[in-house]
């Protein structure tokens, strides 16, 4: 049960990340390590659940946050 909770938040700070800061399906899932198909139908609602090995790839969302967070910041 805690992996359905932990996927809705995944689902919800990915489509923040991706309004945001307009990066495309692609971009997030070439980052993550996932095929875009999988990452589209997750974003959608289509996919009831993740695998294990696409969930581990998803848990990856922090770092993608704290990089472009990261980015934004720098100064030359």
């Amino acid at each position: 049960m805690k992996k359905v909770i932990h996927e809705i938040r995944l689902r919800k700070d990915c489509l923040h990340l991706k309004d945001k800061h307009k990066l495309s399906f692609c971009t997030i899932a070439d980052y993550l390590g996932l095929n875009e198909t999988i990452l589209r139908r997750f974003l959608k609602g289509e996919t009831g659940s993740l695998s294990m090995k696409n969930y581990k790839a998803m848990c990856k969302l922090g770092l993608l946050a704290e990089d472009i967070k990261e980015a934004e910041e720098y100064k030359p």
